[in-house]
Parts: C-alpha cells; structure tokens; sequence
C-alpha cells in the first residue's frame, strides 16, 4: 500500500509539473505574440517615418534654395537722397534755401515744444488724483511760440524785401 501510494504522489506530482509547465509555456506563448505584434507595429511606424524624411530630403533636393534679400526703405532712402539734391541745388538760390532751412529750424522747434506740453501733462496727470470729472485743459499757446504760416510768411518777407519804407 505505501508504494501504491509513493506511487500515486509520485503521478501526481508529475501531472502537476507538466500543468504548471504547460501553465508556464501558454504564459511565454502569449508574451511572445505580443512582443512579434508590437514588433511590426514598430516597424510600421519607422518605414513611415522613413519614407516621410526621404520625402522631404527629395523634396530639399530638387528645390535649390535661394534667398531673396529683400530691399528695405526704398521710398524712404529715395525721398532723402532727393530732398538733399534738392536743398543742395537750391543753395545756389539763397533766398529758398533760407526759407527751407526756417522751415526745418522752426519743425524741430515745434516737436520739442510739443514733447514739453506732452511730458508736462504727463507728469501733471500722474502726480494728480484720478477724479472722473476733472477735465483737462491743454496749456495756453504764446503768440511768439505759434509758427506762422507759410502764407504769412512769404508776404512779410516779400514786403519787406521790396517795400523801402519798412527798412
């Protein structure tokens, strides 16, 4: 009976090896189907790849490259160099010349005085407190401050070219 028995486990103890074998094989079978499976996806995807950079060094190859440079301030250069043609032409009349070069003079004038006014409210309106209702009033403009016109001035400076009685 116990060598029966010795038997018996011994029977057993080899079918349970061979479940757990068998167990162990499935197990790897499985593993190894989805290693195989990612394995050709990833191949997929790199021949994709692939196939897209050679695209674009095919498409690199075929186009040469060539850079425009652009030309900037065309007009703006253009509008210098003949206003300084001009004002260099005119320096044989000396009478325009005056007149242009008063224009400039009294152009920067004006553009500071104007930058003055601007910083000065500026500063006005920061150091004084935020009310809805106080308006502001820009400052008053002196007589002497105030270009005149060019009408204005050309006939003043005519008459008092031509008119002996002003000089």
């Amino acid at each position: 009976m116990i060598s029966e028995t010795r038997r018996k486990m011994g029977d057993m103890t080899e079918r349970m090896r061979e479940r757990r074998m068998e167990g162990r094989l499935d197990d790897l079978d499985r593993e190894n189907v989805r290693l195989r499976t990612e394995v050709s996806q990833l191949r997929g995807d790199l021949d994709h790849e692939r196939s897209l950079l050679n695209d674009a060094l095919d498409g690199l190859r075929s186009k040469p490259t060539v850079v425009k440079k652009k030309r900037r301030g065309g007009l703006v250069r253009t509008t210098l160099v003949g206003g300084g043609a001009y004002l260099l032409g005119t320096r044989a009349g000396r009478e325009r010349y005056d007149q242009i070069m008063g224009w400039v003079d009294r152009t920067r004038r004006d553009m500071t005085h104007r930058e003055d006014e601007w910083s000065s409210d500026a500063t006005a309106m920061a150091s004084s407190p935020t009310t809805p209702s106080a308006p502001t009033t820009p400052a008053p403009t002196t007589p002497s401050s105030t270009p005149m016109s060019s009408s204005t001035r050309s006939t003043t400076s005519k008459t008092s070219a031509t008119d002996p009685a002003s000089s």
